[in-house]
């Protein structure tokens, strides 16, 4: 064997173990976005601030729950969980009380393809839960914390919904609007008449 070829074998000898090195320390790891639901961000107004991405952690959790390690979202709403072992998980988005998610949590797999195939793990959010009474006959309300938006539709002329039996009909179409007439989102009524926002986006509505 020439000198030439002893210096090619040498190199590509040192070529496939730093390869092998590399490979062998790569981190797989689940990463994504949490981000605005469209129909979100067009109930917002210019004046509104713009929404704290790092209060929301996203948790990598095995199935039975385990928290295996979480991580703060950037300011962008970017987030990467490292995973060192393969297996199937769920990746959990967690926010401030009353935020409501779209999907609230996500199973992979991780495996020799990576996290979920290497395909980002996005979560949306679709609105406030809010958690206080608000009379029917209101007009307005500032949801700036969590409240519970919720009233009854009740009978005038008789029967089961007729407001002397305490009843109200059920199947009746409730829209909750915006101060600019656009709906923000609707319900039915339930047995009874009674009828509940829980997914609104701050703001006067």
């Amino acid at each position: 064997m020439s000198l030439s070829d002893l210096c090619i074998l040498l190199l590509l000898t040192l070529a496939i173990s730093i390869i092998s090195e590399i490979s062998a320390n790569s981190v797989d790891g689940c990463g994504g976005f949490v981000e605005e639901s469209s129909t979100l961000i067009k109930t917002r107004k210019s004046s509104d601030p713009k929404l704290d991405y790092s209060q929301i952690m996203v948790e990598l959790q095995t199935i039975d729950g385990l928290v295996k390690d979480r991580t703060q979202c950037a300011p962008n709403g970017y987030y990467f969980i490292p995973v060192y072992d393969m297996g199937s998980y769920v990746v959990k988005v967690k926010g401030p009380d009353g935020w409501l998610w779209n999907p609230e949590n996500f199973p992979v797999t991780v495996d020799q393809m990576g996290c979920n195939l290497n395909a980002d793990i996005n979560f949306q959010l679709t609105g406030f839960g809010c958690f206080k009474y608000l009379d029917a006959e209101l007009n307005s309300l500032s949801c700036n914390s969590r409240f519970l938006i919720s009233g009854k539709v009740e009978g005038i002329i008789g029967g089961d919904s007729c407001t002397m039996k305490g009843g109200g009909p059920s199947g009746v179409k409730v829209d909750l609007l915006s101060s600019f007439g656009d709906i923000v989102s609707s319900v039915l009524t339930s047995k009874g008449g009674i009828y509940s926002f829980t997914s609104i986006a701050p703001g006067l509505n």
